[in-house]
């Protein structure tokens, strides 16, 4: 009988250390599980940051693209409205310099005088013709 108990305790004991490494090895492959299944959540976590990253390359260049077209559109309206007061400044200039020329008084006319009246001529060709040198010949 005694036998008997210590062959159930060895047997119970064999049954008890199955059981145990069954457990063990239950806990190693649910551990190994819940390990794969972390590493195989961050991976799908990786991939979907990933792919949300491409999304948002692919819509900047459009937005890039749609900026630039309104900074030029912008800029061609401002060579534009430059152009255009140019053309108004140069307008005005030409305005006032035409302006100018009219205000400016014109510089005296000298014309030699060609005309003469016909007394005034008589009177200079009696004082011409009197010489001082005939004036002493008619006194002598």
């Amino acid at each position: 009988m005694y036998i008997e108990s210590l062959i159930k305790k060895n047997q119970n004991k064999e049954v008890l250390k199955e059981s145990t490494s069954s457990n063990i090895s239950d806990n190693n492959q649910t551990s190994n599980l819940n390990e794969y299944e972390k590493d195989l959540n961050a991976k799908q976590t990786i991939i979907q940051n990933q792919n949300q990253a491409q999304n948002i390359q692919n819509q900047n260049p459009n937005q890039n693209q749609n900026q630039n077209i309104q900074n030029q559109n912008i800029q061609n309206q401002s060579n534009q409205n430059q152009n255009q007061v140019q053309t108004i400044q140069s307008q005005y200039q030409n305005q006032n310099q035409n302006v100018k020329e009219q205000i400016q008084p014109h510089a005296p006319h000298t014309h030699p005088q060609t005309h003469i009246h016909p007394l005034t001529q008589f009177k200079e060709k009696k004082k011409i013709s009197k010489l001082p040198e005939e004036v002493a010949l008619k006194k002598s």
